[in-house]
């Protein structure tokens, strides 16, 4: 009896949510202590400039000035997401990033541009904040930090005297999101910020280019889609 009781009000339940058109999907998803996923991303990199005394003193009127501009490039990586409490993940998200970057530095006769082009692999270690799940639905917070090593970069410059930058980057980064949830997975859609903390520039005292540089770091703006 107590069986047919309980057949009987989940069998309500079902009906319930479909005359309303709604189908909870993945009910219990997020009390499982492990995912795995992979990411794709779309991102704008620029540098953060500095500039040097010499930027001021115009090196003698040869070079006037000096400028980053941002250029795109994407973003391939791994998922492991770690259940840490009701409202708290911790995510791992090995990958690689492809990144150009870009100097034009105005001089007395031209304007010369160099860019520079990178393949790093990163290991964003992430706290990740998530709302409560409304239906099939929920939106979250995330921040942490991202070492990077640089594994092939490739400069274009249209100058023989150009800028030599660190193959190595810790970048602090932030950003927010949403997810869905499917019948076979949740998908997630991500704006993530990083700001570089180390100073990309390798002064070479040869380089007039270089030593209008003080520091140099990098900035990035990335839309991540997430499938787990």
């Amino acid at each position: 009896m107590f069986g047919w009781i309980a057949v009987a009000g989940h069998s309500q339940t079902v009906q319930g949510q479909r005359s309303k058109g709604f189908t909870s999907n993945l009910p219990n998803y997020d009390s499982h202590l492990l995912h795995y996923g992979f990411s794709m991303g779309i991102n704008s990199a620029t540098y953060v400039m500095t500039q040097s005394s010499f930027y001021t003193q115009n090196l003698g009127d040869s070079i006037k000035s000096a400028n980053a501009f941002a250029s795109p490039g994407f973003n391939l990586g791994l998922i492991l997401n770690i259940r840490l409490h009701e409202n708290f993940d911790f995510r791992f998200q090995p990958g690689v990033g492809f990144y150009t970057r870009g100097v034009t530095f105005v001089t007395k006769n031209n304007t010369l541009t160099q860019n520079v082009e990178t393949a790093v692999i990163e290991m964003p270690l992430l706290l990740k904040y998530k709302s409560d799940r409304k239906k099939n639905f929920s939106m979250y917070l995330i921040g942490g930090v991202n070492p990077g090593f640089a594994t092939f970069y490739k400069r274009k410059e249209s100058t023989p005297n150009q800028i030599t930058t660190n193959n190595v980057d810790l970048c602090l980064e932030y950003g927010f999101g949403f997810s869905i949830y499917y019948p076979y997975f949740r998908f997630s859609s991500e704006i993530r910020f990083s700001h570089g903390i180390v100073n990309m520039n390798i002064p070479d005292p040869n380089s007039p280019y270089s030593q209008m540089i003080q520091r140099l770091t990098t900035h990035t703006v990335t839309w991540y889609i997430i499938f787990e």
